[in-house]
């Protein structure tokens, strides 16, 4: 329940609104419980021999219906303004804290139920405040108020009608916790089902490949129909409460007809005070059913906000000062006993140390999973190391802006992302006013040029859905341009040409030398040919820095580069000598 007060603390940051809306809402339902009472005055005037006050009730009725109609007019308005305000407000807060978290929580995530969150659960977050919260107030309003007229009129019938609502209520109560869980388990298997819906096609050209369409097929129906199990576990519960509340109500209406028609026989209450607990009896069972379908919707929202703030609420290990300053660095790099693991049991790094000087470029090899690319995330604050310090002119990566560290630092990932965009807009993301000269000029040193202007709109041709238009390699040098664009003073290039064939490669590190100059770079290489110029080349292997020195040192060394530098480029080099 805690965390539908904090959804209620939301809609209340827009205090006036809120309440204003409660107050409309609660004014909307008053003139609805005051029709049972003036209706039952217009059967006892219609029974009267005279019929002088009929007309008048009547119209007293009509104004009420009017009132009533003019009232919630504006309480629905103002309840849907409420609630959409405020879904926007929980959206927005949910996107940034996303983006403010770092890798580690994305590795334990799946994106399609990132973005079940994101959307169906808070959309049903914003129907709690809409219809739960304001009309549960203006629903406790009709069923408290008719209560009161009843006691009132007749206490003896009210007291009866009093005590079995309440117990009435007490069952409903009861039912909408076990209705909590069966919701919290539904909107699990759609954050599932979705996730595996995503994974899907996001992936659909790999499906199509390996031909694995059924597979894909029966694996989203299994989640389907956990889903609809699920949601039929849950609405047989709302539908079995349902029909317990109709007997029960049913019971009730019996109750007030055989004592009021019993007073009514004695003549000590006339026909139009039983009326009137007949309709009051009768806009009960609306209320309470209207306060019960409004407890189901509490039900959902609870589960779904468990869901919404469980991410709220998760701690970003990358904590910054307050205080913290920009940096705005030379380029001296210094990794001091730095150690990592993913997790408890995934030691990823053991013990590196080293330090590159400003304008220095390093080439870090070694064979697949050995650290290299975890290396490199250490720098930017992807992660953040479990042991010993990362430094940039002395200073810890801990201890400056994240944002200012990260424009500090361009990288080029392996996995390169296109978004939905054109071209000028994928090159230039990420920097704010950039100049197209300057944009095309990027796009020249990473040898794109010439390719854009070959496309139907040049720079403005539309780039498809995470870059499908493109090949491997015109991504990865749209990547190039992208992390040249930015002029960040620290480099890094994750296997930058690995998409590209040779002469491109070629053409590309040639350009790249002049971009390279007084920038501190590290080129992380699975191809030695890339790393011959290099001025410190680190040898990782498990996690450990095993060898460090030039190409020529670490050859004249003979250990571990040594051989893969024979196992890559050997056989090349030996036919190349029975060509000649």
């Amino acid at each position: 329940m805690k965390n539908l007060f904090r959804l209620i603390k939301y809609a209340l940051e827009r205090r006036a609104l809120f309440v204003a809306t409660v107050v409309v809402m609660v004014a909307s339902v008053v003139p609805d419980a005051l029709v049972p009472r003036l209706a039952g005055n217009a059967v006892d005037e219609a029974l009267s021999p005279g019929q002088g006050q009929l007309l008048f009730v009547v119209g007293q009725i009509v104004a009420a219906g009017v009132a009533r109609g003019i009232l919630d007019y504006f309480a629905l308005y103002m309840g849907e303004k409420t609630g959409r305000i405020t879904e926007y407000r929980l959206r927005g807060d949910f996107f940034d804290k996303l983006q403010s978290l770092n890798f580690g929580f994305y590795d334990s995530q799946k994106t399609g139920d990132l973005m079940s969150r994101a959307t169906v659960d808070v959309e049903v977050v914003s129907r709690f405040i809409t219809f739960g919260v304001l009309h549960l107030a203006a629903g406790a309003t009709l069923y408290t108020l008719p209560i009161v007229l009843m006691l009132v009129i007749e206490w003896r019938l009210g007291l009866f009608v009093l005590v079995c609502f309440v117990l009435i209520g007490a069952l409903g109560i009861r039912l909408a916790f076990r209705l909590f869980r069966a919701y919290r388990q539904a909107t699990r298997d759609v954050g599932a089902m979705n996730a595996a819906a995503h994974e899907s096609l996001t992936g659909i050209r790999t499906v199509k490949l390996l031909g694995a369409g059924d597979y894909e097929a029966s694996r989203f129906r299994e989640r389907a129909s956990a889903v609809a199990s699920s949601f039929i576990v849950a609405d047989l519960l709302y539908v079995t409460r349902d029909t317990v509340m109709l007997l029960l109500f049913a019971g009730v209406t019996a109750g007030v007809l055989l004592y009021g028609g019993w007073q009514v026989q004695q003549g000590q209450m006339t026909p139009g005070v039983l009326a009137s607990f007949v309709l009051y009896v009768v806009m009960l069972g609306k209320s309470i059913g209207s306060l019960e379908r409004q407890v189901q919707l509490c039900s959902r929202a609870a589960a779904s906000a468990e869901r919404v703030f469980e991410v709220l609420d998760t701690q970003n290990p990358l904590t910054v000062p307050e205080e913290a300053p920009d940096i705005s660095p030379k380029g001296r790099v210094t990794f001091d006993s730095v150690s990592f693991e993913y997790s408890s049991d995934v030691p990823a790094l053991y013990d590196v140390s080293f330090e590159l000087q400003p304008g220095q470029t390093a080439a870090i090899v070694g064979s697949a999973g050995s650290g290299k690319t975890t290396l490199a995330h250490l720098l930017p604050r992807f992660y953040d190391a479990t042991a010993g310090r990362v430094l940039i002119d002395g200073v810890d990566v801990r201890d400056v802006r994240l944002e200012s560290l990260r424009r500090s630092v361009g990288i080029v990932m392996q996995d390169v992302f296109a978004f939905s965009a054109t071209v000028r807009d994928n090159i230039a993301y990420g920097v704010d006013g950039a100049s197209m000269d300057d944009i095309a000029a990027a796009a020249k040193v990473a040898q794109l040029h010439e390719f854009i202007e070959g496309l139907p709109d040049g720079y403005e041709t539309w780039v498809g859905e995470r870059g499908v238009t493109l090949s491997g390699g015109q991504r990865q040098r749209l990547a190039i341009a992208r992390t040249l664009l930015m002029d960040a003073p620290i480099l890094v290039l994750d296997d930058s040409t690995s998409s590209v064939d040779a002469a491109t490669e070629a053409q590309i590190h040639r350009a790249m030398e002049s971009v390279i100059e007084g920038r501190t770079s590290f080129v992380i290489a699975h191809r030695l040919s890339t790393v011959r110029g290099a001025d410190l080349v680190l040898v990782m292997d498990e996690g450990r820095l095993v060898e460090r020195g030039t190409h020529e040192e670490l050859m004249r060394l003979g250990g571990v580069y040594r051989r893969i530098h024979d196992l890559q480029l050997g056989p090349a080099e030996e036919m190349r000598g029975l060509v000649r």
